[in-house]
């Protein structure tokens, strides 16, 4: 049997981020979004290239929502195509123009209906905007809605 011996010289292998922002970044983005936590009454995430590569175009956040609460925000929006509704595109829109005032980050936000969410987007996702929130958030995550954790 072949002993391995840990050379102390070798730098261990770096450990991928969780996101490509600074730490400041991160925080402001997570104090932006607390409001949009509570809000939604369900959970905000960070998404796509800024969570895998240093040269991100742009910082995505979803709202994930139940879907008998997509349907009731945005009855003529199609949950696979939602852009197409006017509503919902301007809603979009002025969300991600206060993200972007309060961050100084390019925020893409969007609230997506769960079913098709994580259908569309089975990978990973970096909660948002937990802070004071975090205990409905875990509660609810786990199926009960009474705020105990």
């Amino acid at each position: 049997m072949t002993e391995r011996t840990v050379d102390s010289d070798q730098p261990e292998p770096r450990k991928q981020p969780c996101d490509y922002m600074t730490p400041e970044q991160r925080f402001r983005l997570d104090e932006a979004c607390r409001a949009f936590e509570e809000a939604f009454d369900f959970g905000v995430y960070l998404v796509g290239s800024v969570r895998t590569r240093s040269d991100f175009r742009d910082v995505d956040v979803r709202a994930i929502v139940a879907d008998e609460t997509f349907a009731k925000l945005y009855p003529n929006a199609d949950p696979k195509n939602p852009q197409r509704d006017t509503y919902w595109a301007l809603m979009m829109a002025a969300c991600s123009l206060y993200l972007r005032e309060s961050t100084g980050l390019p925020v893409d936000f969007q609230v997506q209906q769960q079913t098709q969410a994580n259908a569309e987007f089975p990978g990973s996702r970096s909660a948002l905007g937990l802070g004071h929130a975090e205990r409905r958030h875990y509660a609810t995550v786990r199926g009960s809605n009474s705020g105990e954790g």
